[in-house]
C-alpha cells in the first residue's frame, strides 16, 4: 500500500477473540505468549548528565534500521517487544530497544529516571546511532509510541534524513484521558500493577540518595497516577505537578509538526486509551499523520484471527514500512 494521501484507515485486523472484550485481548498475550529472548548485543551510551542508557541489538548487516521504544515498566525482554523484534529481523531489518533509564536490570545513577513524554532521550539514541544506517524507522508500543510521537514532533522539518517512517501503537497520546480511564473500573487493576513496580524504584533510589524525602508509606498506598505523578513524576523531571506534566508531555495536539509518514495504530476497546487517544479531528487534514482504530486488540494485544500465534501489529508494521519511499 502507498502511503500519499491523508487518510483515517479501516483497519484489516480481526480478532482471534470471539467476543469484544478489551480486557481479555490486553491481559491473555500478556500473561500466555511465550517469546525467545532474541540475541541481543548491548551497547551502554554514556549520557553528560552522568547517567547511561543501555541500547539492546540484533544487528545481521542490514542496511535498515528500526529503533523500538518500549512502554511503562517494559524493557527489551517484554514479551510483545520481543516478538517486534523477531518479526522485523526475519523481514531484513536490524532492530534496536533502547531501555528507558532504570529498565535495562540495572538501577540508573541519577534520582530521576524516565517518564512518558522523555523524548530527549529518544534523541540522544537517534544521534548515536542514524549515521549508521541507510534508512531507520521508528516504532512505539504504548507509553513509547507517545515518546516516539513527541520526539518526532519536536524535531519536526529536522528530522535526521535517514529516518523513514514511524509506527506507534496502544498510544496514550493524551496522558491526562488515559489516566483517567486508568482510574476507573476493572482497570485499577493495571493502575495497581503499575504504581507497584514503579514504588519498588522509588524505594531503590531512596537507599541510594539520602536527600529523598518521601514517605514510603504514602507511595505504597497511591491508588491513581495523578498521585503518583504529583508527588513523584513532575517534581523529579521539573514539572510544577500532574496536570503540568500531562499537558507538556502529550503528543494529541502536536501531531501537525511530525514531517515522516507515520502511523498510529489504536483499538477501540483498548482499557487504557480514552477521549484525545484518538484523535481523528486531528488528523484530518494532515499528508504525513495515519489513524487507524480497529474494533478489537485491546492494548498491544491483537492476536490475529488467522495467524496462530502471529500478532497483527508485527505484520502491520511491516506492511507499513515496506509501503514507504525510501
Amino acid at each position: 500500500m502507498a502511503y500519499n494521501a491523508f487518510m483515517i484507515i479501516e483497519s484489516s485486523f480481526k480478532s482471534s477473540f470471539p467476543i469484544n472484550n478489551g480486557h481479555l485481548e490486553t491481559i491473555i498475550p500478556y500473561y500466555f505468549r511465550k517469546v525467545e529472548d532474541p540475541h541481543y548485543q548491548r551497547e551502554r551510551l554514556e549520557l553528560a548528565d552522568g547517567d547511561f542508557l543501555d541500547l539492546d541489538w540484533v544487528i545481521s548487516g542490514n542496511k535498515k534500521l528500526v529503533v523500538i521504544s518500549h512502554g511503562l515498566e517494559g524493557s527489551s525482554r517484554s514479551t510483545h517487544i520481543k516478538g517486534q523484534v523477531h518479526s522485523l529481523e526475519k523481514n531484513g531489518y536490524d532492530v534496536l530497544v533502547w531501555n528507558c533509564r532504570g529498565c535495562s536490570g540495572e538501577t540508573n545513577r541519577l534520582m530521576r529516571s524516565y517518564h512518558s513524554g522523555i523524548s530527549s532521550d529518544l534523541s540522544l539514541v537517534m544521534n548515536s546511532v542514524c549515521s549508521r544506517y541507510e534508512e531507520v524507522y521508528l516504532l512505539g508500543h504504548s507509553m513509547g509510541g507517545n515518546i516516539t510521537l513527541k520526539y518526532l514532533a519536536e524535531k519536526g522539518e529536522d528530522l535526521p534524513s535517514q529516518i523513514k517512517g514511524s509506527f506507534v501503537l496502544s498510544t496514550p497520546m493524551c496522558l491526562k484521558s488515559s489516566s483517567y480511564a486508568l482510574a476507573k473500573g476493572f482497570n485499577k487493576v493495571y493502575t495497581k500493577h503499575f504504581i507497584s513496580s514503579l514504588v519498588k524504584k522509588v524505594e531503590q533510589k531512596n537507599k541510594l540518595f539520602n536527600d529523598s524525602n518521601y514517605n514510603l508509606n504514602q507511595i505504597k498506598n497511591f491508588k491513581s497516577f495523578q498521585e503518583f505523578d504529583d508527588l513523584i513524576t513532575a517534581p523529579i523531571h521539573g514539572f510544577k505537578d500532574a496536570l503540568d506534566y500531562w499537558t507538556q508531555c502529550s503528543t494529541f495536539n502536536h501531531l501537525s509538526k511530525i514531517s515522516c509518514a507515520t502511523l498510529i495504530v489504536n483499538a477501540l476497546n483498548d482499557p487504557f486509551l480514552d477521549g484525545n487517544c484518538y484523535p481523528l479531528e486531528q488528523v484530518k487534514n494532515l499528508s504525513q499523520v495515519y489513524l487507524e482504530i480497529p474494533d478489537q486488540g485491546g492494548h498491544v494485544g491483537f492476536l490475529h484471527k488467522s495467524s496462530h500465534n502471529k500478532y497483527w501489529n508485527e505484520l502491520r508494521a511491516l506492511e507499513f514500512f515496506s509501503g514507504l519511499k525510501p
